[in-house]
């Protein structure tokens, strides 16, 4: 399947000041984005979660900076 969709790994809505920090984005075709989350509720899945953990220390130094 092509990638259709830039995925934000931690949400845009929560984080927009990630919306292009590369570590936060993932190219993915629609049926795969929509399993990151839930589209209704918005919420973050288990496959969403896991993408989360890859990127767990670079997010974690970020929210560092910000203090």
């Amino acid at each position: 399947m092509a990638a259709t969709t830039v995925h934000h790994i931690y949400p845009l809505e929560l984080y927009p000041e990630l919306a292009l920090v590369d570590w936060n984005l993932v190219s993915l075709s629609h049926k795969w984005h929509n399993a990151m989350h839930d589209r209704v509720t918005h919420e973050i899945t288990a496959l969403g979660l896991t993408w989360q953990e890859r990127v767990r220390e670079k997010f974690e130094k970020w929210e560092l900076s910000r203090i």
